[in-house]
């Protein structure tokens, strides 16, 4: 009987270790879960007040409008992520029509590649093609490729996964935005605007742009795809 006893207790007291362990488990998914919502959350955040921006090359900057335009827009962005084609295919067209277009603001684009390695091929083509004069109309293209083979269907994992933006694809896009092919393809497979984009890769350190698309106006710092007129209210503020 003393024996069965004891038997009991020990079962009693391990029901109860696996009844806390049980609580503390929950307890540790319940913090990560909210970790990870509030790290989306501030991913959705539009706008921090953040330092002034730093200033990028005056030689080889990627300029989408007049240079001389009043107003600079800063975007950090790679060319493989779905919320740079989100910003591209929304806001940005409403910007670029109201201020860039007429004259108000200027586009400044910085790559930010980390989603993989022909993020990096993509982003030193970006300078090939400005050191041709096409880099607007190459910019769209790289964009307009990739939401076209992939992100337009949802294939979104496929694309980022995907070697998409060989030195020949980027050749066509690029030719096809008015590039010498020729000279386009040797720029990239010389790697010759390697150091740019390292540059612009420290700069998104010094402007603490950890993810794409980062965009700055002015002193604000805009994190992700917004709506128009959190970028348009902020260009007005500039404009005064």
């Amino acid at each position: 009987m003393p024996q069965t006893k004891q038997t009991n207790k020990r079962r009693n007291i391990i029901l109860i270790v696996l009844a806390v362990l049980v609580v503390l488990a929950g307890t540790v998914f319940i913090v990560r879960n909210r970790q990870q919502h509030n790290q989306q959350s501030s991913a959705d955040a539009p706008t921090v007040n953040t330092p002034a921006v730093t200033e990028g090359s005056t030689s080889n900057a990627l300029i989408i409008g007049n240079p001389n335009a009043p107003v600079t827009i800063v975007e950090y962005g790679d060319f493989k992520c779905p919320n740079c084609n989100k910003l591209y295919r929304g806001a940005l067209r409403e910007i670029k029509k109201n201020y860039i277009d007429t004259g108000k603001a200027k586009l400044e684009f910085r790559n930010l590649p980390y989603i993989s390695p022909d993020s990096r091929t993509a982003a030193e083509g970006a300078y090939c093609a400005n050191a041709q004069g096409v880099f607007e109309a190459y910019h769209n293209g790289v964009y307009d490729y990739i939401w076209d083979s992939y992100y337009r269907e949802n294939k979104v994992s496929e694309g980022e996964s995907t070697d998409v933006f060989t030195v020949q694809t980027l050749t066509d896009i690029a030719t096809q935005a008015g590039a010498d092919p020729a000279e386009f393809a040797a720029c990239l497979n010389q790697q010759t605007y390697k150091d740019a984009v390292t540059a612009d890769l420290k700069a998104s350190e010094r402007d603490k742009a950890t993810g794409t698309p980062t965009v700055f106006i002015g002193n604000q710092r805009i994190i992700g795809a917004q709506p128009y007129t959190v970028y348009s209210t902020l260009i007005e503020q500039e404009l005064r």
